[in-house]
């Protein structure tokens, strides 16, 4: 070996350890400093992609928002259930999470909660919901979460408000089951790695949609509301493909009843009248969600989800709050702030919509809930 060769082995090698040596040194701090990567009210997790971050609180002209010690947002909750007290937990998205501007509306499950205690007043059982829906959230990792969160929590009823980010579209295309096994998601739990996250997110702009062709045909502007197409083939590159997201509510609904649970299961409603498409075109078509499918296809391919939210209550016998017909018999757009701007999440009319539908739900059945609460105690 030349000496100019091993004068270049010495210097790469010198390289390399004062670069390994920088990242344990950036690495160490980062995390004897606490930092995980936070992205306001939520930080990076492996193992579940992201969580709220316990604790967090803001009180700004933007966002008000409380996150408890166990990472959910609202009050605090024991994590050993009182007796006589019938908790019910409220999975979802940010559907459920609710809005955290300064006078937006309270999360739906704020609102049940003060429902059903008052109407079954000081003589009934002592009503405490919990929320905990997780902005982004899929059935995926709403599965894993319940598990591994919620379960232990003790819950009486579970509420399963799932069907929007199911069907959009990872940033690296892998479906969520995919996603978590990968090394992308391993490396989610290097500090240093969430900070050059967070510092990409802060500079990134949204990317254009760069395949508009439609891969299936679309209504025609101003035609009638479609129904589930079943000829809509199942997209492989959203976050759970229609099938899983079948397999995924059927093993939730299972899972949750394992536990001792009741599930109730909703249809994630939408604001649109008889337009095609409606808001939800504008709204996915500002971000990275659509990348190479078309915005015609989603409107047909959420109601497909809606359908298969029915079919999954139907063939485990569970309950089903079926939002999207309950928001079909209203003026729909009139539920939502901003149908043209934002078709997905509730205004106050339609969170106390959803609050009164869930409660009416769960006090039809409130003497079988009572009795399997005594034989628990016993």
């Amino acid at each position: 070996m030349s000496p100019r060769v091993r004068k270049g082995l010495r210097l790469s090698l010198r390289i390399g350890f004062a670069l390994l040596f920088s990242f344990v040194l950036l690495e160490a701090g980062l995390h004897l400093s606490g930092y995980k990567g936070a992205y306001g009210y939520q930080h990076p997790d492996p193992h579940f992609r992201w969580l709220l971050k316990p604790g967090y609180s803001s009180s700004s002209e933007h966002s008000v928002v409380r996150i408890n010690a166990l990472g959910l947002r609202g009050k605090e909750v024991d994590p050993k259930k009182p007796a006589g007290t019938l908790r019910v937990a409220c999975m979802g998205d940010s559907c459920t999470f609710g809005p955290d501007g300064k006078n937006a509306a309270p999360p739906y499950p704020e609102t049940l909660e003060s429902i059903l205690l008052e109407t079954t007043g000081a003589k009934g059982p002592r009503w405490e919901t919990i929320n905990a829906g997780i902005p982004g959230y899929s059935s995926f990792l709403g599965l894993r979460y319940y598990r591994e969160r919620i379960a232990p929590l003790s819950p009486d009823i579970v509420t399963l408000y799932f069907g929007w980010n199911d069907h959009w579209i990872n940033f690296n295309e892998k479906t969520d089951s995919e996603h978590v096994d990968s090394l992308r998601a391993r490396l989610g739990g290097l500090r240093s790695a969430n900070l050059l996250k967070a510092w990409l997110m802060r500079s990134q702009q949204p990317d254009a949609i760069h395949d508009p062709k439609p891969h299936v045909p679309a209504g025609p502007p101003g035609s009638a509301r479609p129904g589930s197409d079943p000829n809509l083939p199942d997209f492989d590159k959203v976050r759970v493909p229609p099938e899983d997201y079948r397999r995924t509510l059927v093993e939730f609904v299972q899972e949750i009843r394992k536990t001792g649970a009741r599930p109730i299961l909703l249809t994630a409603p939408i604001a649109v009248d008889e337009k095609w498409g409606g808001g939800l075109l504008p709204y996915i078509a500002g971000g990275t969600q659509v990348r190479r499918l078309p915005v015609e296809c989603y409107l047909a391919l959420h109601l497909r989800y809606v359908s298969i939210t029915r079919e999954v209550a139907a063939s485990e016998r569970c309950e089903c709050v079926d939002l999207e017909a309950l928001f079909g018999k209203r003026e729909r757009h009139r539920l939502f702030d901003s149908p043209a701007g934002d078709p997905i999440h509730a205004n106050a009319e339609g969170m106390r919509l959803i609050a009164e539908a869930i409660a009416d739900r769960i006090l039809k059945a409130q003497g079988g809930i009572q009795e399997t609460e005594d034989r628990r105690e016993e």
